[in-house]
């Protein structure tokens, strides 16, 4: 599950507005993957 999850755009889940991706997207934060890693 983490494999799959680390691979999904970001755009993808649910919940997820264009707005958000494209802040996320302004920080290089495209997949799932990239978001995890990030502190809390």
């Amino acid at each position: 599950v983490d494999d799959y999850l680390a691979d999904l755009p970001i755009k993808e889940l649910p919940g997820i507005g264009h707005a958000l991706a494209e802040k996320l997207n302004d920080q290089n934060i495209q997949s799932c993957g990239q978001l995890r890693i990030l502190p809390k």
